[in-house]
């Protein structure tokens, strides 16, 4: 018969019929999508389609004689960077070796 997305105190919704809504954007790391069908029709079911974003970070810059792979215009929570050393040139932290 429908359905709705709720996320934290918000609520989007009851969405039914054949057009899918608008986009819906939430600021919360949870939502939960509540359906409803009352067993009528011959529809073969529904998809949900969803992207996340993570938290920006600042630009990591390399140390000196290293290289960071990958370069990106913009780095998020949970990205994986790589220094490499030059040939010659070891990587340290707090002058421990790492």
């Amino acid at each position: 018969m429908g359905w709705q997305v709720v996320s934290g105190s918000m609520t989007f919704g009851p969405f039914c019929g054949t057009r899918a809504p608008d986009d819906i954007e939430t600021d919360g790391h949870e939502a939960t999508v509540i359906f409803h069908s009352d067993d009528s029709g011959e529809n073969v079911g529904w998809r949900l389609t969803y992207t996340t974003i993570g938290s920006t970070c600042a630009a990591p810059e390399a140390p000196p004689h290293a290289l960071l792979t990958p370069v990106q215009s913009e780095y998020s929570f949970k990205d994986h960077i790589l220094f490499t050393c030059s040939t010659g040139f070891t990587l340290l932290q707090v002058l421990r070796l790492i």
